[in-house]
């Protein structure tokens, strides 16, 4: 999910109905992260927390900034291979 999501923010070629799913978070003021997607509305616990915007955009917010701010898909894709997404 991470390295589709890394694709549709950076690579130019990539499908514009898996683009239009997810949308980066625009705020007025200074946080001290950068990249992060805006989690979509779920309309219902059981489909809506479960779909695969919702979740992947939710990892993606999970991951450290240094991850998210990598440009090289190669880059990215080494580190997403050792991080522990369950610690």
């Amino acid at each position: 999910m991470v390295l589709n999501i890394f694709k549709c923010l950076h690579l130019n070629g990539y499908p514009a109905y898996i683009k239009q799913m997810f949308s980066l978070r625009s705020v007025s003021y200074s946080l001290r992260s950068s990249n992060i997607l805006s989690l979509p509305k779920p309309s219902t616990t059981s489909y809506g927390l479960n779909s695969f915007c919702y979740l992947a955009s939710k990892l993606w917010n999970s991951l450290p900034e240094n991850y998210r701010t990598v440009s090289s898909y190669n880059d990215f894709e080494r580190l997403i291979r050792n991080y522990d997404f369950y610690a």
